[in-house]
């Protein structure tokens, strides 16, 4: 398949086909992944360090480095422990293989991420898709698998139109032998008073039978992942993931880039937060149509015909923000809380003129 290439000139341009275009793509929500201390880090680092362990961490690879940060998002988050996975991605399936055998059944949202999905196959247990965001639907799907453990999985903030999980509802919903877990990748940096994410929104810690991964590659700006949890699973993670205990972990740069991104979101994450809120709802006062919530903003074409969108967003000189979803192309555009007054409005004027395109809101 013929993918888009694209080179990123600053924090809200790129390159494409040799036009320099706005850019409002990806999921950097506070381009972090561009902020000039934590792109020091990684020179630091590097040049200390140098790229890659060559090792599993249970072998000779385990630098100090992870455990800091591990103890920083630990203290970050509010959480008892903390595991860092190569990506946001596979945190989902290394927390599969650590909870492999503890249920009988899992109750799946059934618009959850792909990794959730793929974790639930790796569990080999039944799945039980329930209405997406739907906290009646889960309710009675729950009491009809009687005493047995069940595990409900959920995004915390859904990435195709960030729209969130009422989670508190699920919460009430858990017997005591359930966990609740929630893939918060898109909920970090955005979600909550101070951007701690969909827990802290919802008025909930990871710990006990609440469990978190997340990706640091989004509002965090570097890679990798996370699973946020009790000392428990954490140990079990280390025990019995075949994929943490045989994977290289991630390259030590990139683990003092999330490090600096921590201390920044710790000194600075409310006013980042806030910014992101105020730029998406300048948007959203603008564009009543679009679907979701916060700095995702999506609508769902009628047609097929993409190209009169993309040549819409072209005049404006904005990067076209057609993805596809599962078999259906989107209008999607992210929001970062840097993103300036006079961009955000050549995005609103861009939607103002989509709206009266021939399409299915």
């Amino acid at each position: 398949m013929n993918h888009p290439q694209l080179e990123q000139v600053d924090r809200t341009h790129v390159i494409w086909e040799g036009r320099r275009l706005l850019y409002f793509g990806g999921c950097d929500y506070h381009r972090l992944s561009s902020h000039p201390l934590i792109i020091r880090a990684v020179e630091e680092s590097v040049r200390r360090d140098g790229l890659n362990p060559a090792a599993s961490r249970i072998t000779t690879g385990n630098h100090p480095a992870y455990a800091l940060l591990e103890t920083r998002m630990k203290d970050f988050f509010g959480t008892e422990a903390a595991v860092l996975t190569q990506s946001g991605y596979s945190a989902n399936l290394i927390l599969a293989q650590a909870f492999a055998g503890r249920f009988s059944a899992v109750l799946l949202d059934e618009r959850a991420h792909s990794s959730l999905r793929d974790a639930v196959t790796l569990l080999g247990i039944p799945c039980i898709r329930f209405t997406h965001r739907n906290g009646v639907d889960l309710k009675l799907k729950r009491a009809a698998l009687g005493e047995g453990a069940v595990a409900i999985l959920t995004d915390g903030v859904f990435w195709f139109d960030g729209s969130s999980a009422p989670i508190t509802e699920y919460a009430q919903f858990m017997k005591s032998n359930d966990w609740l877990w929630v893939d918060d990748a898109h909920g970090v940096g955005v979600s909550g008073r101070s951007g701690r994410g969909s827990l802290e929104s919802a008025g909930l810690m990871a710990g006990g039978h609440i469990v978190r991964t997340t990706s640091l590659s989004k509002a965090v700006g570097s890679a990798g992942g996370a699973i946020l949890g009790s000392e428990e699973i954490v140990a079990e993670v280390w025990s019995h993931s075949a994929m943490f205990r045989g994977g290289t972990p991630l390259p030590v740069p990139w683990v003092q880039a999330a490090n600096k991104s921590l201390e920044l979101l710790s000194s600075e994450g409310i006013v980042l937060r806030n910014q992101l809120m105020v730029n998406a709802q300048t948007i959203r006062s603008r564009a009543h149509f679009i679907q979701g919530e916060g700095p995702i903003l999506t609508m769902f074409p009628m047609s097929s015909d993409s190209e009169s969108i993309k040549h819409l967003f072209l005049e404006h000189g904005i990067y076209p923000a057609v993805i596809n979803y599962e078999g259906t192309e989107i209008v999607r555009a992210v929001i970062s809380s840097l993103h300036s007054v006079s961009e955000l409005n050549r995005l609103a004027n861009c939607f103002h003129e989509l709206s009266i395109l021939p399409a299915r809101i």
